[in-house]
């Protein structure tokens, strides 16, 4: 009966270590991944920039293009 009751301590604090290990290596991953969504959406507002820039020639376009870089900024800073 002790043995079981040993085993069964150990088990547990097995468990509770295997998942702190899980936190430790998720951490990295999950801020890896949100700076290469970021980026990925600063290369685009980039893109919205130089289409304000090369093909805002007209008031109406212009508004557009200026519209799409501000709602890609606004997905920028809500990534970071």
């Amino acid at each position: 009966m002790l043995v079981v009751l040993i085993a069964l301590a150990c088990f547990q604090f097995l468990s509770s270590n295997v998942h702190a290990y899980r936190g430790l290596l998720e951490g990295p991953l999950h801020a890896s991944q949100l700076v290469d969504q970021a980026n990925l959406q600063f290369k685009v507002q980039v893109q919205e920039w130089k289409n304000v820039l090369l093909r805002g020639k007209q008031p109406a376009d212009r508004d557009k293009f200026w519209a799409q870089f501000e709602d890609q900024e606004r997905q920028v800073q809500d990534t970071l």
